[in-house]
């Protein structure tokens, strides 16, 4: 009775707090749980894995081992040797018989902007719209920030991640469709399969089909540079503060826009795409 008492109870475990110094080439993320007065936890767990907060956690590279990482009782961490990628992190409580509770929130060993206004689906006057966005943490070096904005909602997930994706697809179409020539007589099997090996050979070689790092990350929030058409998306860079006034929008019209956090290592994070609605005149 008790280790499903101790099971439930634990998936609600308590939020998992990160703070982290960063060095030049590596960083140390001391991580800080909330303590929970339940008797029969005997333990934690961390993991970790870089890139990707969509598991399976499964990270290394710590000097502290591979992921998950046994913590104790101890309501601090710090774990070291990791290099400068984005890491994500999970908590998990385990009882004396080896149950285990699910993952605690997910954390980001970098800060990602949190946008305070304009709300998401708002509506403003064209004259004035105000953008703003959380401080950061004292400890995580953001060096500025981009804030883009289009009445295209499909050109904010023209980054350099969408280009991966996109990539990745494309090739894994052309092997399969390589693979189903092998059903065919030599002569025309040759004749089919070589134009897909030319042209397979030609896009890796260009280096299209880099990122695979970033697969089944959601598109816009990470990815080593945005790169936004600005043809069609309207970017202000070198931001310093947390907020800026764009003025003289266009009237009647919705726009998506999304800021950007670029640390101070040269990753760039970014905020979900958010909406607003001008007025008319």
């Amino acid at each position: 009775m008790k280790k499903n008492r101790l099971f439930f109870h634990l998936i609600a475990l308590p939020l998992l707090i990160l703070t982290l110094c960063a060095g030049a080439w590596a960083k140390d993320i001391r991580l800080q749980l909330e303590a929970d007065d339940d008797p029969n936890i005997a333990g934690y767990r961390v993991y970790y894995r870089a890139a990707n907060p969509d598991g399976p956690f499964d990270g290394a590279g710590a000097d502290q081992g591979r992921s998950p990482i046994d913590i104790g009782l101890s309501l601090e961490s710090t774990i070291t040797g990791l290099n400068g990628q984005v890491y994500y992190f999970a908590v998990t409580a385990y009882d004396a018989w080896g149950v285990e509770s699910e993952f605690s929130n997910i954390i980001a060993s970098h800060w990602t902007p949190n946008v305070t206004f304009p709300a998401d689906q708002s509506l403003h006057s064209p004259r004035e719209v105000a953008f703003g966005w959380e401080t950061p943490p004292a400890v995580d070096e953001v060096i500025y920030y981009k804030l883009a904005y289009t009445t295209d909602a499909s050109a904010l997930e023209k980054t350099s991640v969408a280009q991966a994706h996109q990539g990745g697809a494309l090739l894994a179409g052309m092997s399969v469709l390589a693979l189903a020539g092998f059903g065919m007589k030599s002569r025309r099997r040759m004749k089919f399969i070589a134009p897909l090996l030319l042209a397979s050979f030609i896009f890796l070689a260009s280096g299209c089909g880099d990122g695979s790092d970033y697969t089944g990350i959601d598109l816009g929030q990470i990815g080593s540079e945005f790169e936004w058409d600005t043809s069609k998306v309207e970017v202000l860079s070198d931001i310093v503060q947390t907020s800026h006034t764009v003025h003289n929008l266009e009237p009647s019209t919705t726009y998506y826009w999304q800021v950007v956090a670029v640390h101070a290592d040269g990753v760039e994070l970014g905020s979900p795409v958010y909406s607003f609605t001008t007025e008319a005149f």
